[in-house]
């Protein structure tokens, strides 16, 4: 089934490791999380303040984590209204994001060439990796 609803171009989608949820982000700075069989939607996830970049999701889906052109990661819980939880320290735009297979770690990566660890739970920094020069 199509997935609609975004006001603008969808910049990230991911699929759940479970193969259940769709998590999508775009210009709108909305993320919509969609069933994969049916496409309907479960939740939309507002308070980006500039275009979400990417999205990845939890192998269970109850936690979503997006970057987006306002320099933040963003931790969310899936399936309800509250506030997302905010990673901060990023200098530039985030383009890309992903959770470590057991979850405990989110990886960002930032238009100045690093990639950055930090701690699922806490947001504390673990890494800074440096070194790309394209």
């Amino acid at each position: 089934a199509p997935l609609e609803g975004h006001s603008y171009g969808v910049n990230s989608a991911a699929l759940s490791p479970d193969g259940n949820i769709i998590p999508s982000g775009a210009g709108d700075m909305i993320i919509r999380l969609c069933t994969s069989s049916t496409g309907a939607l479960l939740n939309t996830l507002q308070g980006n303040t500039c275009s979400v970049t990417s999205v990845a999701a939890l192998p269970d889906g109850r936690l979503i984590v997006s970057g987006s052109e306002d320099m933040c990661v963003c931790l969310w819980k899936s399936f309800t209204a509250e506030p997302p939880s905010i990673v901060e320290g990023h200098g530039r735009d985030v383009t890309s994001v992903a959770f470590s297979p057991d979850g405990c770690v989110v990886v960002s990566v930032l238009w100045d060439k690093s990639v950055r660890l930090w701690k699922a739970s806490t947001g504390a920094p673990l890494h800074i990796l440096e070194g790309h020069t394209g």
